[in-house]
């Protein structure tokens, strides 16, 4: 079975959807169009905006409920 990831903790973590939204590289009203549940799609926008930012506490969340998150830079 596939971990799930949920838009409310990807927000929780970036501490706002504004926060989220710049990350990415998007408009916040983009972010309210996304599914409750994560797609993979959007699971690598949010891991890649993570790297981005530096956002450690992110990546260590993902991986801590089974979310695969490879650590080397240069596969990014």
């Amino acid at each position: 079975m596939a971990k799930q990831l949920k838009k409310k903790q990807v927000i929780e973590i970036f501490g706002s959807v504004k926060n989220l939204a710049e990350a990415v590289g998007i408009v916040s009203q983009a972010i309210s169009r996304w599914p409750d549940v994560l797609q993979e799609y959007h699971i690598n926008e949010v891991i890649t905006a993570a790297w981005r930012t530096e956002c450690v506490d992110f990546l260590n969340g993902l991986q801590a409920i089974g979310v695969k998150v490879d650590r080397r830079i240069n596969d990014i």
